[in-house]
């Protein structure tokens, strides 16, 4: 289940210890009032037992004092003793459930097509420049306006081909076919492949594609279709390290027709498990648990992707937002959530992907992270914050994205 910090109780408050100053008012009464009633009900007749007398009188009150005194501070002890066993566990079940949040994966291989980038060996680099990605200006040919977007060239042709083609592109991608030759034959390796598509994949198609990833993975491996695999499933591997050794994700947007403001996309990207969550070294990036917040990000989400990926928000050296356009941009980054209003540490140093590749749907998240990951060799190597909506339920997703210098 995912890692929720606020469904643990809260902290049981001490007991305030008995107040001496109370209890000897209370000795004072015991004693006046003893005093007075041994004086009324004490013999005449034994005037010359003024030992005894005192005795009553003194020793009484204050020996049945020591012994309500002595009670109530056993019970304040037994009360402490409690509350602190009780917090005391709660701390325990924190720091576990802290441990386990800060789980990650290791990105190990991936690989990037868009339609207006040429190099994707620079790809993070393209985009860290205010004028290094644009959408390709096209006038549209009915309204004669100018439309911006972006798609393949092969346009004209069946979309089931196409998806293959870009499919095709990945899987003979050296970087990816250097990592899947080095599964070991006893890894569980999974295949995740995601089309976004305005046109229903048909049961021939989906046979096509089994068969054009099939030979280029491993024989173990167990190829999926899902258009709904996100950061939950993500979320949910971090859980259950054991159930993937290795998952590769096939991501691919094409579209019969390309709106304003849309782009097409075909990513992969590699990602391997770590039952001992050792710190992985041989990896390009660590890719930690992501936080979901819906429908706003909020503060309390921020913090937790932060303790998640072992970081705070003044080591964050940049901020990746996808799937977002920009009115709901300019919400987050001045909500006071990520950081200070008075402050300007990120507002000025953030990338808005969508502004530069279009909307490219399902594959939004996954090219987020993979740019936040390409910053491992420049001065932006440190942590990077990714902020992704879901297409699926419009919920917000955070997570920290550690690149590991070479």
């Amino acid at each position: 289940m995912p890692v929720d910090l606020s469904i643990i109780p809260p902290v049981v408050k001490r007991k305030k210890p008995p107040l001496l100053k109370r209890w000897l008012f209370f000795l004072f009464i015991m004693t006046v009032c003893n005093g007075l009633l041994v004086a009324w009900l004490w013999p005449t007749n034994k005037e010359n037992q003024i030992m005894f007398f005192w005795i009553y009188v003194v020793g009484v009150p204050v020996l049945s004092w020591l012994i309500f005194f002595s009670l109530r501070w056993l019970i304040y002890l037994v009360s402490i003793s409690l509350s602190d066993g009780w917090n005391h566990e709660r701390e325990k079940d924190i720091a576990d459930e802290i441990q386990r949040g800060q789980r990650y994966l290791a990105l190990k291989g991936f690989c990037v097509r868009l339609p207006h980038i040429v190099t994707s060996g620079v790809l993070t680099e393209q985009f860290m420049l205010s004028q290094g990605v644009v959408l390709p200006a096209v006038v549209n040919e009915l309204t004669q306006s100018v439309d911006h977007k972006a798609y393949f060239s092969d346009k004209g042709q069946p979309v089931t081909c196409r998806i293959i083609k870009q499919i095709q592109f990945l899987l003979i991608d050296e970087e990816i076919q250097k990592e899947l030759l080095q599964i070991n034959n006893s890894a569980v390796v999974k295949v995740i492949i995601q089309v976004d598509s305005d046109s229903i994949l048909t049961e021939d198609a989906v046979k096509a594609i089994d068969e054009c990833v099939g030979p280029q993975v491993p024989p173990q491996a167990q190829i999926i279709f899902s258009s709904q695999f996100g950061l939950t499933d993500i979320d949910n591997w971090l859980d259950n390290e054991q159930a993937i050794g290795t998952l590769l994700i096939l991501s691919v947007k094409i579209h019969t027709e390309i709106k304003n403001g849309e782009g097409e996309a075909a990513v992969a990207l590699i990602l391997h498990s770590s039952p001992e969550n050792l710190y992985l070294e041989n990896c390009i990036a660590h890719i930690h648990r992501p936080e979901k917040s819906s429908p706003e990000i909020t503060s309390d989400t921020i913090g937790n992707a932060l303790l998640w990926g072992k970081t705070t928000i003044e080591e964050i050296n940049l901020l990746w937002l996808a799937g977002i356009n920009s009115e709901e941009a300019t919400e987050i980054l001045f909500s006071g959530c990520i950081v200070d209003s008075q402050s300007n540490l990120l507002t000025d140093n953030f990338i808005n992907i969508n502004n530069r590749s279009g909307d490219i749907g399902l594959v939004t998240p996954w090219l987020a992270i993979i740019l936040a990951a390409g910053a491992g060799s420049n001065s932006y190597s440190s942590s990077h914050l990714v902020v992704s909506k879901c297409r699926q339920d419009t919920s917000l997703w955070c997570l920290v994205v550690r690149p590991v210098n070479s």
